[in-house]
């Protein structure tokens, strides 16, 4: 997001070879994406990517980029520059990654970035030759300690809301003048259920209300969309380091990403992008996780956006059922450069990140899955959910019951089952809740790991605010039946 409002042609005097002159102007390099958090054995892969959006090169010897990292310090506390001669193509990107080697960035990209933050008194770190390192300008005295910039919610600590890992924010400098420059750009985010007051008041707009999953990038859209705001600027995505998010024929996206148990009746829209020209679409399909419910956004209507496209179009959907989502029967042809917003989708009664398989047939093609699923976080719930299928169940048979449950992270969660006498038959789940929906799976036996009797029980969770105490309660019958001979 673009900060300063002017800034003239400098000489820079820091870390830049005399004479070399930098004419950017406000806005011309963003923070494109960030990857916080990869999965386990690739926590070095980390990494922040940035963009030129100008038609020419920008040099950018002696910016500095810095996090609110441990001390949760705003406007930054580790600070690491980009060596002389760095330069930024036109409308190109750059990635500085965490880690190279060891569990880092190429491990899981299968490519090189173009820097990496090697903090040379850290025991841990391993230094990449091939790769050039950023300069760390704030190297913390004590040794042993990594001064690499910690995104949350992987290794970082950010800003302190009610606790530590629940805010962060990430700055751009130009690196000229005194101090540290200008404030060329910065990305907020937070976790709205713990934070209710901007630590970081020195970024303009509202932080992301979410902080991204394990696996999941926080990024602009695929046109690097800026209007100083993170809370519309980002969207949780599938990592594209070096590139933007994955478009073209068929390409699903879901507007907004996400939902929240306190407001009934949000919808999440499935959007289908085209980035090319003469496409004619033929038919649509979209699998929906159980518990959603859908409808079109008109009556059978479509609607479209794009060069040339008319404000609605009809498709017939009577193949459509609970799970699966038919859109046939009609063609839109010649799409150009747009996209089509075709479902709209109440949320399930579940947090947790749900898949929605789409598919498309173009230009008389054979159904195309897209390469990957788009995906919608469901915000927790401020109290316990429970559920199981409401017809019998049948052990005999060899079936397991399946039984969903949740509540708040950090919440102590007891799952048991009960007889009609309140009697103990066995306890299911015992441990810290996640945050997202859990699932097991019951084979009809007790504790004793015996079978239990056909008949009615009750499935009763409890779940316990750690801080406040505060305990929430829901329950679920369950019929266990036996096979008729």
């Amino acid at each position: 997001m673009k900060i300063c409002t002017s800034l003239a042609l400098i000489l820079f005097t820091f870390l830049v070879p005399v004479g070399k002159i930098w004419g950017a102007n406000p806005g011309d390099v963003i923070i494109s994406e960030i990857y916080p958090d990869p999965p386990g054995k690739y926590d070095g892969a980390e990494f922040i990517e940035f963009y030129n959006t100008t038609d020419s090169t920008i040099d950018l010897s002696g910016w500095q980029i810095a996090g609110t990292e441990y001390e949760g310090t705003c406007g930054g506390e580790d600070f690491w520059a980009f060596p002389p001669g760095t330069e930024i193509q036109a409308h190109s990107y750059l990635i500085v990654a965490k880690d190279v080697d060891d569990d880092g960035f190429s491990e899981e990209f299968g490519f090189n970035p173009d820097f990496e933050l090697y903090d040379e008194s850290f025991f841990a770190d391993n230094d990449n030759p091939q790769v050039a390192n950023m300069i760390l300008l704030t190297p913390d005295p004590e040794t042993g300690y990594s001064d690499e910039i910690g995104l949350i919610p992987g290794n970082g600590y950010g800003a302190r809301c009610a606790t530590y890992n629940q805010y962060d924010a990430l700055y751009l400098y130009d690196g000229t003048g005194g101090n540290h420059g200008n404030l060329i750009d910065a990305i907020e985010y937070w976790d709205s259920y713990n934070c209710t007051t901007e630590p970081c008041t020195d970024v303009p707009g509202l932080p992301f209300d979410y902080l991204p999953p394990t696996g999941m990038a926080l990024s602009r859209d695929a046109l690097n969309t800026d209007m100083d705001n993170s809370s519309i600027d980002f969207t949780i995505r599938e990592p594209s380091p070096g590139g933007p998010p994955a478009q073209g024929v068929g390409v699903a996206t879901i507007e907004p990403k996400t939902v929240d148990f306190a407001t009934s009746g949000i919808a999440e829209r499935i959007t289908i992008y085209s980035d090319s020209v003469g496409i004619t679409l033929t038919q649509i399909e979209v699998e929906i996780p159980n518990g959603w419910t859908w409808q079109t956004p008109g009556e059978m209507g479509i609607n479209l956006s794009g060069p040339g496209f008319p404000d609605t179009t009809f498709f017939d959907t009577t193949l459509s059922d609970s799970s699966r989502i038919v859109i046939g029967g009609a063609s839109i042809t010649d799409i150009n450069y747009g996209k089509i917003e075709i479902l709209d989708l109440t949320s399930s009664n579940y947090p947790g990140y749900y898949n929605f398989q789409v598919r498309t047939a173009y230009n008389e093609h054979k159904l195309t899955p897209i390469k990957s699923s788009p995906k919608v976080y469901v915000k927790g719930v401020t109290k316990a959910a429970l559920s199981v299928p409401p017809h019998p169940f049948v052990p005999d048979l060899g079936e397991r019951l399946e039984v969903k449950f949740s509540s708040p992270p950090g919440n102590d969660m007891v799952l048991k089952l009960f007889d009609l006498e309140g009697r103990v038959v066995v306890t299911l789940f015992d441990g810290l809740s996640s945050g997202g929906m859990e699932t097991i799976h019951w084979d009809g036996r007790n504790e004793l790991f015996e079978q239990v009797p056909i008949g009615v029980y009750i499935l009763y969770l409890e779940a316990t605010d750690a801080k406040t105490g505060e305990t929430t309660t829901a329950k679920a019958p369950v019929v266990v039946a036996t096979r008729l001979d």
